[in-house]
């Protein structure tokens, strides 16, 4: 399946068997993805993210969890859906404060220099 951008859809067996973590970060556009370990690895990309919360609003969501501010946020009943989506794939008006975080988190190094 090809999308808009010319690109072809991976998934099932080539996306679970031929790449690692970092391969599925460097072919994806985005991420959505709950709270791990694995959203900080994604901060390198700098590409936009979004968290689910299952069991706060967004507000308590952020301040629990500080990644979550420069996520877009979707909340359990998925009542922001759209709205996140439009951020995370659109819009991305959360770009420069996902820079920052990602400074914060892996620290001011060039790009070459990240292990």
């Amino acid at each position: 399946m090809l999308f808009r951008s010319g690109r072809a859809h991976l998934y099932g067996e080539p996306a679970e068997k031929e790449l690692d973590a970092f391969g599925c970060f460097n072919a994806a556009d985005a991420m959505i993805s709950d709270v791990s370990s694995v959203v900080p690895d994604f901060l390198y990309s700098g590409k936009p993210y979004g968290l689910v919360t299952m069991t706060s609003t967004v507000e308590e969501f952020e301040q629990a969890f500080p990644l979550a501010r420069s996520a877009y946020v979707i909340t359990k009943d998925l009542s922001n859906l759209e709205a996140a989506l439009d951020g995370l794939l659109v819009e991305d008006p959360k770009a420069e404060q996902r820079k920052a975080t990602r400074e914060y988190y892996l620290g001011p190094f060039a790009p070459e220099n990240y292990a």
